[in-house]
């Protein structure tokens, strides 16, 4: 999801389905994964990938990841993180030139929220959430 690429899951080596028993929550967590990919697909995906430019993002542990992305059409810019740690970490985003100050959160599992820029947002133990422009 951070930098834009597709998913690509090979369940018990290639020798089974999504519908094995095994992978039933990893299942639910791409379907999650997936529902915020299409909804932010022209900014992420079909979207121009500009790094770690434009947003200033603070992590006092040092164990987020994060890359943003543009949308060529709006100029909208989102922020992937993703925590890989077994804890969940507290972090600020603040997008540079945000005139309105309004920006979405979207999180597997929740309903996306409105937020002020900057935000302040926790990151589930390996999990991701994505900021955006709105």
């Amino acid at each position: 999801m951070r930098y834009g690429y597709q998913i690509f899951v090979g369940p018990m080596c290639w020798n089974e389905s999504m519908d094995c028993p095994q992978m039933k929550g990893l299942g639910r967590y791409i379907a999650e994964a997936v529902r915020i990919r299409e909804e932010l697909i022209d900014t992420i995906y079909n979207g121009e990938y500009i790094d770690k430019q434009h947003v200033a993002v603070s992590d006092e542990s040092n164990k987020l990841h994060y890359n943003t992305h543009r949308n060529p059409s709006t100029g909208k810019r989102a922020c992937v993180l993703s925590n890989s740690d077994a804890t969940a970490h507290d972090v600020t985003v603040y997008f540079e030139n945000n005139e309105s100050g309004e920006l979405f959160v979207y999180a597997t599992f929740a309903e996306k929220i409105t937020v002020q820029n900057p935000v302040s947002a926790s990151v589930p133990p390996q999990r991701f959430i994505v900021v955006v422009e709105a």
